[in-house]
């Protein structure tokens, strides 16, 4: 063995990898391992390489060579769990997480002042559904090492999942403080932000992502900004649209992806698969359960793939007991998944998540299936080239919009949203001192999440209470920084925060029954009610909304055509406005339009459940019989 040979070898290895030849870099790092075995340096060096690109499996062979060559190495620890870290969490993979924290244990035996691998270890920890050992991890990282802009933001996420707003500000402010251009903290900080209804603040913030989002688009980058985000804040289609391909786009070229062949097999029925975590007492089984039911059997069979927890509800129990199959792959790795329902020989896969909390659109882009359909759970484009068809009408996503859509679009003749028809109220009979709702006043709901009311909506609503002396704002809301800040800025516009009551959280049948309470519900812009509009709807309460420009701001006005109430749709915040003080000012004419609201959902389709899901086959049928040639 020559030292200068391996020497030489060592640092060409260098030289080609600086030069982005990575070949011939793992060739010369090869060769210095050939010349000498136990060299330590080489091994971790062609680990780190192999990482980079994608290699995962050649990667983590020699970061344990590394290990096993010198056992004290932290840099080949930390990176063995970074990259199992990695491994687990983009396949979805639990026994990879918990070697990951094995490894994180092992070296804080060595290296117990080591803050990133602390916190490391934090994120896997929460990934892992441990939070307040993850809290525990974060909190030491930190007393470390106090400026980790990742530690902070990742204590915000837990602090925000778990309603505590305040915290997950604070987290967030002091990521930033630490690193002003780190855009995940920043979207996080700014959703924390619309939860609270903290305006005066987002502002700025708002103003920031969006800079820092434009430039990481121009670099064919994915922003800090989330698609979920970016179709709640900007009625903006086109930059939807960027934003959802900038995401899609690195799920795509994952370096662990296998693309199934497309298999077109014809079955005696049409096989459809829906794949969901919220095939339990979630907005997700309330709206599609009873088109599970009522799907005709002789010409198609349904396939649930569950990846959520089985809440043990009446919900879970109906959804199950209608399906041909349902298959529970919460604890399978998304190759796994994929390969599963691969075997099941789908015909059309149906997301019914996009991109919102919990999704697995990482399954999607294995190709499981030959025809693959988004629909129902986002209001908005996947950018997604393995998604090839969305499910819509043409008041959210008219012709003309098309071109924002990665997607082709599949019109319904009616709403797109599935109604459940079955659905009874509470038979108990609330009373407004039930929610400590003065009893001679005109109450106007929103039981919107707050972070779907903005700053200007706001105002606006304010002053239809002034107009109205004898008005309160009857507003969802479970979390008291948003309770607070919401009486505040009544406050500032004149209006008696006694006057602004709060609901929480409640049962199906019990909300249907207390939303009989209101007189007059408001919508959200630029993010509409969904299953909130609808519900209300059923309720016999109507709702005044105002049309926008992307998908999110049209749902309401979608389903307020379908059950025949376009007077309630308006173009502006200024009609918005005259609309709902009519109504609220003169009973007499919101008694009779309740009266036709009543009337209406008898004889229009919107709760036509039967209808509907007949329309929504005939879509299936439409999808496979076109694309199968």
């Amino acid at each position: 063995m020559n030292p200068r040979q391996t020497a030489a070898h060592f640092n060409l290895g260098s030289l080609y990898e600086s030069l982005r030849q990575y070949p011939q870099a793992a060739a010369s790092y090869r060769q210095t391992i050939n010349l000498n075995p136990k060299d330590s340096e080489a091994c971790l060096a062609l680990g780190n390489l192999y990482k980079k690109i994608g290699s995962w499996e050649k990667a983590r062979k020699f970061f344990t060579q590394t290990i096993s060559l010198d056992p004290t190495s932290s840099q080949a620890y930390f990176n063995l769990a970074t990259l199992l870290t990695n491994m687990g969490s983009s396949t979805n993979n639990s026994q990879l997480l918990s070697e990951a924290i094995q490894v994180y244990q092992k070296l804080l035996q060595i290296k117990p002042e080591f803050a990133e691998a602390m916190g490391n270890l934090g994120l896997v920890l929460r990934m892992k559904g441990d939070s307040e050992k993850a809290l525990e991890s974060y909190k030491k990282s930190l007393e470390i090492k106090p400026d980790l802009a990742q530690v902070h933001n990742n204590m915000g996420i837990i602090y925000e999942s778990q309603g505590n707003l305040q915290e997950a500000l604070n987290c967030f402010r002091k990521s930033l403080q630490v690193n002003p251009d780190f855009g995940q903290s920043e979207g996080n900080f700014a959703y924390a932000l619309k939860q609270a209804c903290q305006w005066d603040e987002l502002t700025n913030v708002q103003k920031n992502l969006k800079n820092h989002t434009n430039a990481s688009l121009k670099q064919n980058r994915r922003p800090g900004e989330t698609p979920f985000f970016s179709v709640i804040n900007d009625d903006d289609p086109a930059k939807n649209l960027q934003v959802a391909k900038a995401w899609s786009n690195e799920i795509e070229v994952s370096p662990v992806k296998l693309i199934f062949p497309k298999i077109w097999i014809k079955h005696k029925k049409i096989r459809i698969g829906y794949v969901s975590d919220g095939f339990r007492e979630f907005p997700t089984a309330h709206n599609i359960t009873r088109v599970f039911e009522l799907h005709d059997r002789s010409q198609f069979e349904i396939y649930l793939y569950s990846h959520g927890p089985d809440d043990k509800s009446v919900y879970r129990d109906r959804i199950i007991k209608t399906a041909d199959k349902f298959i529970d792959i919460s604890h399978l790795e998304f190759a796994a998944a994929a390969k599963r329902i691969l075997t099941d020989k789908i015909n059309i896969l149906v997301d019914l998540k996009g991109y919102t909390r919990g999704n697995r659109l990482e399954i999607f882009a294995y190709r499981p299936a030959p025809i693959q359909v988004a629909y129902l759970g986002f209001p908005g484009t996947t950018g997604a080239g393995f998604l090839d068809y969305m499910i819509a009408d043409r008041i959210v996503i008219p012709e003309k919009s098309q071109k924002f859509f990665t997607e082709k679009i599949v019109y319904l003749p009616i709403s797109y949203r599935a109604t459940d028809n079955q659905v009874g109220a509470s038979v108990h009979k609330f009373k407004r001192s039930d929610f400590n709702l003065p009893p001679d006043s005109l109450v106007i709901a929103s039981f919107n999440q707050t972070y779907k009311i903005t700053k200007e909506l706001f105002g606006v609503w304010m002053k239809v209470l002034k107009t109205v002396p004898r008005s309160i704002l009857w507003q969802w809301c479970t979390t008291d920084l948003a309770k607070t800040n919401l009486k505040h800025e009544a406050v500032r516009r004149g209006i008696s925060p006694q006057r602004i009551l709060f609901a929480g959280n409640a049962k199906k049948e019990d909300h249907l029954a207390r939303l009989r309470l209101a007189d007059l519900a408001l919508d959200t812009f630029p993010c509409n009610g969904h299953t909130t509009t609808v519900d209300a709807l059923w309720a016999g309460l109507p709702v005044v909304t105002l049309l926008g420009k992307n998908f999110s701001s049209r749902v309401s006005a979608s389903v307020l055509t379908a059950i025949n109430l376009p007077q309630l749709i308006t173009k502006n915040l200024k009609e918005y406005q005259r609309v709902a003080v009519d109504l609220a000012a003169h009973p007499d004419k919101l008694c009779k339009l309740k009266d036709r609201l009543k009337q209406n959902i008898k004889s229009s389709p919107l709760f036509d459940t039967e209808k509907y899901t007949r329309e929504l086959e005939k879509a299936y049928i439409k999808i496979w019989t076109t694309r199968k040639h």
